[in-house]
């Protein structure tokens, strides 16, 4: 199922846009600037780790899910289902 473009510029443009613009703001060169560069860049990289682990917690769910369905189908049936 392809990934919807809003969702997509969620995931990846928000922390992209936050770390650009945390180079540009380091590029002034003053003491200030860089260091809320920084504290951009550091916040652009957290937002799209929490993306991040959100999506590999998601998808260990789908994962017991499966499994879970599985256990059942081999309850009624007495072997395990083939992929």
């Amino acid at each position: 199922m392809p990934t919807p473009p809003l969702l997509r510029f969620t995931r990846y443009g928000i922390p992209a846009l936050a770390v650009l613009a945390g180079i540009v703001a380091m590029c002034f060169g003053t003491e200030t600037s860089l260091i809320g560069g920084s504290g951009l860049i550091g916040a652009g990289i957290a937002t799209w780790l929490i993306a991040w682990l959100y999506r590999v917690g998601v998808e260990g769910d789908a994962a017991r899910d499966a499994e879970e369905r599985a256990r059942s189908y081999f309850e009624r049936h007495g072997r395990w289902p083939t992929p």
